[in-house]
């Protein structure tokens, strides 16, 4: 029998957690979660409040009692401490989130010093709100965005350097699959020689206080860069501005719907 581990405070239960248990469920046959006790929750200082433990294991449970688990078990355990179980149980696999993998790896270091196997660490990555950024319980609490990434917020985005109705209109559309609220603006932008810089330099520039920001630059071709609130930058090359805008869009919405 493969056993998974993977552990958190579950305060709001939200899409990331649910693809982490997904996730461990498909690695193994025996499941356990640890769940920070209300004590714990209150050492380790969060910036949100903490709904009770019996409530947290109630909504994470109602969770798994919707999923077909084939006959695997799924069972849930109190932490008093970051580390729980895992210094003296073996597991085969530890499941985490960018957030949670260096306790994962301080797990392992300790293990190995007194003499134990490591556990298997499964990295999964955040899943990002239609924002791109992170969907976190702080940032549920905090009104930005639901359970599952929707925006609470206005979505909005510059352009630098060019001012187009037809342009608008597309970059509108675009992001109103993100959004039902979007506002644009438009700003002035660097002149460089090189039109990928221009494009590069344009989008950071516009990104200063927004979700996104977009620049072009031209040649015979035209580039587009949009940078979001992570600071990524994605850029294509494309026959006009409308086109580029588009392209680069299809690839950010892609990459959020494949997780």
């Amino acid at each position: 029998m493969v056993s998974v581990c993977f552990g958190g405070t579950f305060s709001v239960l939200h899409m990331g957690h649910k693809r982490l248990l997904k996730r461990s469920i498909a690695l193994g046959d025996e499941i356990e979660i640890g769940i920070t006790t209300d004590r714990l929750a209150r050492k380790m200082c969060k910036s949100h409040e903490i709904k009770k433990y019996e409530d947290r294991v109630s909504s994470l449970m109602n969770f798994v009692k919707s999923l077909d688990l084939e006959g695997k078990k799924v069972t849930t355990l109190e932490l008093e401490n970051l580390y729980g179980p895992t210094l003296t149980r073996d597991y085969d696999y530890i499941t985490v989130s960018p957030e949670t993998r260096p306790t994962a790896v301080a797990i392992n270091k300790i293990r190995m010093a007194e003499g134990k196997r490591p556990i298997r660490i499964v990295l999964t990555p955040f899943v990002l709100a239609k924002d791109f950024l992170p969907i976190s319980v702080t940032r549920i609490l905090k009104g930005e965005i639901d359970e599952d990434g929707e925006l609470k917020v206005t979505f909005k985005a510059a352009i630098c350097g060019l001012d187009d109705h037809d342009l608008e209109a597309a970059i509108r559309e675009e992001l109103g699959k993100l959004s039902n609220r979007v506002k644009l603006f438009t700003i002035e932008g660097p002149s460089k020689k090189d039109p990928i810089s221009t494009a590069i330099s344009g989008a950071i520039k516009a990104s200063n206080g927004m979700t996104l920001g977009i620049g072009f630059g031209f040649s015979d071709s035209t580039y587009c860069a949009v940078v979001d609130g992570t600071g990524a930058i994605s850029l294509v090359l494309s026959s006009n501005p409308e086109e580029g805008f588009r392209k680069v869009m299809k690839k950010k919405i892609g990459s959020l719907e494949g997780g």
